[in-house]
């Protein structure tokens, strides 16, 4: 397992600058809808992964650039909050990360595809409602390791 310290406010409010993913060294590739943690000059962040070489924040409005050869892609496996301490698998059975992620990576994709700026934005509410239940998930959660 590595630890990756998280900068940025791109998955906000399910995850925030200074929580932790933890993400297997060499582990399973991901799959559309995981989240995962891309480098970019030695900062970590954390994106949803959408397809080869897409990924995206929940809160940005468009997918990020290409990855260069640089930039790395870690599936992440478990969350720390910087508030609480407890560690959380995203992919625990009974869990609803699973859920919440698969439909915040719908909402993206639907974000992309969508022909407006007003038809993104109607959208936002959506991914943030979803990243407040995630967040709130984690919170509350007893499925709590560590």
């Amino acid at each position: 397992m590595k630890a990756f310290f998280l900068a940025g406010t791109s998955m906000w409010p399910a995850l925030k600058a200074g929580d932790i993913a933890l993400c297997e060294e060499g582990g399973a590739a991901p799959r559309p809808g995981d989240l995962v943690v891309r480098e970019i000059a030695g900062v970590a962040y954390a994106h949803r992964y959408l397809g080869p070489g897409l990924t995206k924040g929940d809160r940005l409005r468009f997918a990020d650039p290409e990855p260069g050869s640089e930039e790395t892609f870690r599936k992440v496996v478990a969350v720390r909050l910087r508030r609480g301490g407890k560690l959380f698998r995203v992919d625990a059975p009974g869990s609803l990360t699973p859920f919440l992620s698969s439909l915040q990576m719908k909402i993206a994709i639907v974000q992309l595809r969508a022909d407006s700026r007003l038809a993104r934005a109607a959208l936002a509410p959506s991914m943030l409602a979803c990243g407040l239940m995630l967040r709130s998930w984690f919170y509350v959660s007893g499925r709590s390791e560590g």
